[in-house]
């Protein structure tokens, strides 16, 4: 029961908050990042989506990942669980094998 009314707080949060960046009322953002926030925690499915947005979207991903350092341990919790899961048939540059073997066999 308590689940469900955080997603319909949440939900009302964020779609007031949405309102609001139209409005020159201030604050916008907050109520914004708090309704997104508690819907985050609630859903499953929002925090899928969250994390396959970050995952297609580096810039956007580098953004939140730089608000969640600044955030503090408790706040940036549900952000830092919708980190991208990296994929391990992608080379990065970490991961690429030793550069003093021969690219090629002959």
């Amino acid at each position: 029961m308590m689940r469900i009314i955080t997603l319909i707080t949440g939900s009302f949060l964020l779609v007031l908050g949405i309102l609001s960046l139209a409005t020159p009322i201030p604050g916008g953002i907050l109520v914004l990042a708090v309704g997104a926030g508690m819907v985050i925690c609630t859903s499953e499915t929002a925090a899928g989506k969250l994390r396959e947005f970050r995952t297609t979207h580096a810039r956007a991903n580098k953004t939140i990942v730089w608000m969640e350092v600044r955030m503090g341990e408790r706040l940036s919790a549900p952000l830092r669980g919708t980190r991208p899961i990296p994929n391990p048939a992608t080379p990065t540059p970490d991961l690429d094998p030793d550069p003093t073997l021969p690219k090629s066999l002959p």
